[in-house]
Order: structure tokens, then C-alpha cells, then sequence
């Protein structure tokens, strides 16, 4: 974790002269939103809105951690970034910890709680080797190949440990609740004690408040297991079945509280049915790359140890991986906590079957420790790669401002200290629900840092994305007459009409002339913002 903290260190020491810089890193369309949230929560507000699109809505959102993270910010006064990375560091800890207790559970082997630890904070796939297969596969004609554990296009955060704890708390928090739910559970199981069911349903009721997508694998992975213990004790059925209902019945709540806002919220409900796929499995194979062939090997190992628990992680597995098969549109988000199951399978074949083989070649005591420390520390060097790649993609986007991603409408890591000031003022002299108009890249960061509600700022959280994209780009470079601007301006709510240095290279550096715009911010040189007066 505090590796995690050094490239964002790096990355402010690159901000250029009369910039500032606003400590995302990677993507920072996805941490905005949850600073959005947190700076709802912080203004005193409970229930949580969408502040990234303009159409009618109620304020119906409830989310625990990002509202403890708004009160938080709140008291100590500190802005929401800083709340947001303090959250991280602390989730990502308290995951570690949580996951080397897990494996506790599943092995009385230190050396495999040691490797499980190191490979979920460390290993990932083939991403970074991509480019070079895909020469090999081009030239053959096969497909090519696009691990989302590193690449310009498709990655996927969620789906490795270290990503998660890079970048997003509220993926850490969540694997946390996930890793602490199904680690009382099997002491439930294992002692017999109702009350770690209900300790690991409430841990579970908070899993699905914040991020409810694990509920299904969660819930998948407790009846692979309860069908599991049926088969192979063939008795005690029925008190395995009540510890996994009192599960599923204390944590049920948040999913039907969800299932509410879905069906009265329609803005919550056209986010929801946005489609997040997960790649090919082939892509998905080649993102966890040596892992797999080891989770394999494990797997084997769990299902011919007499120790029955190291088999949980294998229905943790299979769970998770047949919840990316069912046919709902947010596929892609359940993949969630994959990653842990499959290393300690890996791990599990590092520390059990690794030493089995080089007893085989009859080395003793000390040379055989030594062996098995040097094929282990290669294999986990092996599998670092991709992390290490990742975080040299995001500096390089630092060094030129994420420009490179601006295709995509991803925002800067830098802004002008002159627009900064102007959001200042905007955070002073307007209110929440006004609406602003900008280009999406500092608009991401205006719900965040200003507190209002943009036009145009997330591929997702605005709705009709490119429709409103389209017409944003036409206003900026006055392509709109009068009435057709005024006509757009009124139907989406503008209030504040932003014009950075962004908006400025869409107009071509001509400011907007429309007669309904009043400068407002700065008072004298080229305005920031206007009021749109519209009769």
C-alpha cells in the first residue's frame, strides 16, 4: 500500500507550471463519480442523486461508505480526494489482512498464506506481453489478443487485486466485506456457531449497499458449498442449508432496497441496464496468465487434501466465473474477488506441490528451503509484469496531462490554477442543483469540486452520452444560432455555462457571443463562466 501511494507522489511532482494537480490517476471519470457522492454527503445530503446528467430526478441513492466518507470530509474539513486516497490506503490494508486470515482458514500452511498474500498484491497476467503475441497471432491470422489486466482499450480494475488497490477504495472496501463474510461463514460451518452466520450475513448486508454486484457470487459460492457438504458428509444437511439462509436473509434486504430504486428511479434503472460485457475468455485467460495453470494445479491439490475447507476457494471459483456467463447486463462488475480464490489456488500449488517435487530429487533440509524460496520468488516475479507496466502507462499519461485518452473524453490530471479558481467561485456563488455546461473533461470534475450538476461529464452517468456529447461540441464551436442554442440551453437546465481551456480549443479560442450569456468569472480578462439569462 504504500508502493500504491508513490506513483501519485511522482505524478504531482510532474505538474506543470500555473496547473495544479487533482490526484487521479489512470481513468479519473470512474473515482469523480464517487467524489461526486462524497461531496453530496459532505453538503449534509443522505440520500445520494445523479449529478453527471440534467433530466428530473429524486434524490433516492443510498450508499453507507460513500456517505461515511462524505461526513468524514465533512468534519475534518478536508477536501474529498484526500478522504477518497485515506480510504484506500486504510481498505487496502485492512483487504491484506483480511485475505491472509482467510487463507488461515482454508491451510494450517504458512508458506501458502505467505504466497497468496504476495500474489494477490502482486501478480497479474499477459497484458503486458500482448503486443508481442499479437505480432505472432497476426501473422497466422488468429485473433489478437486484449488482456484487461493492462492496455490502452479494455482494463479492468475489478478484476485484479492490485488495480483495486491503486485505484478504487470502493473495489477494496467491497472485496474486504467479501473476503470477511465468507471467512465467518466457514467458521460458522466449521464450529457449528450460529452467530458467525449472522455476523457473516450482516457483513454481507453492507457488501450489498455498497457494491451489490458481489452479492450474486457471494450467494452463488454459499450454495456450490452447501451442495458441496450435502454430497460428502450426507448428513448435518439441514444445518448447513440454515447457516447459509440466515446468509443470504440478513443481507437480502440491501438487494431488495436496490431492486426498489431500479423499478422507482429510471435514471438509477437506464445506469443499471448500462452494458458492461466481460471480454473473450481468451482475453479474460491471458489477464490472469500463469495464474491460471496454477489455480488448476491447486484445485487438484484442494480436492485431493483431507483438509475440506481448501475446496471453498474452488467453489469461490466456479461461482464467480459462471456469474459472468448469466445473461444481465452488468456481467463484467461480478467479477469482483475473483482474483483472490484463484491465488490461493495458485499459491496453494506453489507451497504444497512445488516442495513435493523437489523432495523428489532427495535435497535436504536447508537446500531444499532455498530451492523452494528461489522458485518461488521467479514465479512471483513472473507474474508481476502487467502491475508493473500499468503503473508506467499511468505516469506516462501524467507526463502528457491523460491527452492521449481525450479521444475517449477522459479527463486531464491537471488543471489551470485560473479554472480551478473559477470553480471556486461557482462552489460559492451557486447552488448544488444548478446546472453547469462544459466539455466533459473538466466536467467530470465539477460535481466533485464545485458540488453542481454538469450536462455532459461521464460516458455512463450522463444520460445519452453522444447525443448530449454532439450537441455540446456544436454550441463550443458556434455552430448553433441564437435560437437553437437558447432552445438547447433551456431544455437541459443550464444555468452556468463553463468555458475553460478545453472548451476553448471545441470553439477554436473564439468565446461564446450568443446575447443570453453574461460574463461572470474573472471580472476582467477572457470570462470563465457565464450566466445564461434567457427571457
Amino acid at each position: 500500500m504504500v508502493l500504491t501511494v508513490l506513483p501519485y507522489v511522482y505524478a504531482w511532482c510532474l505538474t506543470p507550471p500555473g496547473q495544479q494537480y487533482l490526484w487521479l490517476l489512470y481513468n479519473p471519470d470512474e473515482p469523480n463519480v464517487h467524489l461526486s457522492w462524497i461531496r453530496q454527503a459532505a453538503d449534509g445530503q443522505w440520500l445520494l442523486r445523479d449529478a453527471f446528467t440534467t433530466e428530473p430526478q429524486q434524490a433516492s441513492f443510498l450508499n453507507l461508505f460513500m456517505l461515511g466518507l462524505g461526513r468524514l470530509a465533512r468534519v475534518t474539513r478536508l477536501q474529498p480526494v484526500f478522504v477518497y486516497h485515506l480510504a484506500r490506503i486504510v481498505s487496502g490494508t485492512a483487504l491484506c489482512v483480511a485475505l491472509y486470515w482467510f487463507a488461515s482458514l482454508l491451510t494450517p500452511r504458512l508458506e501458502v498464506r505467505r504466497l497468496c498474500l504476495l500474489l494477490a498484491g502482486t501478480a497479474s497476467g499477459l497484458g503486458w506481453a500482448a503486443p508481442w503475441l499479437n505480432q505472432g497471432l497476426g501473422t497466422v491470422g488468429l485473433p489478437l489478443l486484449n488482456p484487461p489486466d493492462f492496455g490502452m482499450q479494455l482494463c479492468m480494475p475489478e478484476a485484479i487485486t492490485f488495480l483495486s488497490l491503486y485505484l478504487y477504495p470502493l473495489f477494496s472496501t467491497s472485496m474486504l466485506l467479501l473476503v470477511l463474510s465468507l471467512g465467518l461463514y466457514l467458521l460458522s460451518d466449521r464450529l457449528g456457531w450460529m452467530r458467525y452466520a449472522v455476523a457473516s450475513g450482516l457483513v454481507a448486508l453492507l457488501l450489498g449497499n455498497f457494491h451489490t454486484y458481489d452479492l450474486f457470487p457471494l450467494y452463488l459460492t454459499l450454495l456450490l458449498w452447501c451442495l458441496y457438504r450435502l454430497v460428502e458428509t450426507r448428513r448435518g444437511g439441514a444445518a448447513v442449508l440454515a447457516r447459509a439462509a440466515v446468509v443470504v436473509s440478513c443481507s437480502a434486504p440491501s438487494l431488495v432496497y436496490q431492486y426498489w430504486t431500479f423499478q422507482h428511479n429510471a435514471i438509477f434503472r437506464a445506469k443499471a441496464l448500462t452494458v458492461t460485457a466481460p471480454p473473450p475468455p481468451r482475453d479474460l485467460l491471458a489477464a490472469y496468465g500463469f495464474l491460471v495453470p496454477l489455480a488448476l494445479l491447486g484445485a487438484w491439490v484442494a480436492w485431493r487434501s483431507r483438509r475440506q475447507e481448501a475446496r471453498f476457494a474452488t467453489c469461490w471459483v466456479v461461482a464467480a466465473v459462471s456469474c459472468l456467463c448469466l445473461p444481465v447486463s452488468f456481467q463484467r462488475k461480478m467479477i469482483e474477488g475473483l482474483h483472490l480464490p484463484v491465488c490461493f489456488l495458485a499459491a496453494l500449488a506453489l507451497g504444497s506441490w512445488l516442495p513435493v517435487v523437489l523432495n523428489r530429487r532427495r535435497w535436504r533440509g536447508p537446500v531444499r528451503r532455498a530451492a523452494n524460496r528461489v522458485l518461488w520468488g521467479f514465479s512471483l516475479l513472473a507474474m508481476v509484469p502487467s502491475n508493473v507496466a500499468f503503473v508506467g502507462m499511468t505516469l506516462q499519461l501524467a507526463a502528457t496531462n491523460n491527452l492521449t485518452r481525450a479521444s475517449v473524453a477522459q479527463p486531464p490530471y491537471y488543471l489551470g490554477n485560473d479554472e480551478l479558481a473559477a470553480l471556486r467561485w461557482l462552489d460559492a456563488h451557486s447552488s448544488n442543483d444548478a446546472v453547469v455546461l462544459s466539455a466533459p473533461y473538466a466536467g467530470s470534475y465539477i460535481p466533485g469540486l464545485s458540488g453542481n450538476t454538469v450536462y455532459a461529464g461521464h460516458w455512463a452517468e450522463t444520460l445519452n452520452f453522444e447525443t448530449k456529447l454532439g450537441a455540446v461540441g456544436r454550441f463550443y464551436a458556434g455552430r448553433m444560432s441564437s435560437t437553437e442554442a437558447a432552445d438547447f440551453l433551456s431544455a437541459g437546465r443550464v444555468q452556468y455555462v463553463y468555458y475553460g481551456a478545453y472548451e476553448r480549443a471545441l470553439s477554436q479560442g473564439v468565446a461564446p457571443a450568443y446575447p443570453f450569456l453574461t460574463p461572470l468569472y474573472p471580472a476582467e480578462g477572457t470570462p470563465l463562466l457565464y450566466r445564461v439569462q434567457l427571457r
